[in-house]
């Protein structure tokens, strides 16, 4: 039972796996790195010359909200002695079926709290449905145990909240493990 257990999570993981690999890598024009091992990229992204540059100056912002994503780059086992890295896809969609949202803001911090990227340069318009991921490698371990993503966003009209949400796969040998994490609103924009 316990080998088939393994199998199911490998199954998973491996899934999840090529998805990120065959979706279309296209990295948005990101800013430099903190830190040179960085390793993540944006992913599912449309190509850099289609993407619109928003500025919230010149609109009429009623809503948004600085959402708090945790991320596991790694996660301990055998009572701490061990580390288990995983790769995260963070992953935020546009519910909204009639709204565009605005993503303001895509951060990266480490466990201690220190910014390690910020990752947008422009700020990224999701039309209705539309979804954008970021993708963090297996071995990027700068982020740690306590890592955490904040997403910035804000709409010209009151609109459905955007699901923002970290999915974590880890791969080593016939062992895999696979789980995700919701973002918590910290703050709210409104006027």
């Amino acid at each position: 039972m316990k080998q088939r257990l393994q199998s199911i999570f490998l199954i998973i993981a491996i899934i999840l796996l090529c998805y990120c690999t065959y979706a279309k890598i296209v990295q948005q024009p990101l800013s430099q790195p903190i830190q040179d091992n960085n390793t993540a990229v944006a992913v599912n992204s449309p190509p850099a010359q289609k993407t619109e540059i928003i500025l919230t100056e010149n609109l009429e912002i009623t809503t948004g909200q600085t959402i708090y994503v945790p991320i596991y780059s790694h996660v301990y086992y055998a009572n701490q002695q061990r580390i288990y890295n995983l790769s995260a896809t963070l992953s935020i969609r546009n519910t909204d079926l009639e709204n565009p949202i605005i993503i303001t803001g895509v951060k990266y911090y480490d466990t201690e709290g220190k910014l390690l990227k910020q990752y947008l340069q422009n700020q990224l318009k999701l039309n209705p449905l539309v979804s954008r991921d970021f993708y963090l490698e297996q071995k990027d371990t700068t982020g740690g145990s306590g890592a955490n993503f904040l997403v910035e966003w804000v709409a010209e009209k009151q609109v459905n909240e955007p699901i923002i949400e970290a999915v974590m796969v880890g791969v080593s040998g016939s062992q895999a493990v696979a789980f995700s994490s919701s973002g918590r609103v910290i703050e709210n924009k409104t006027n």
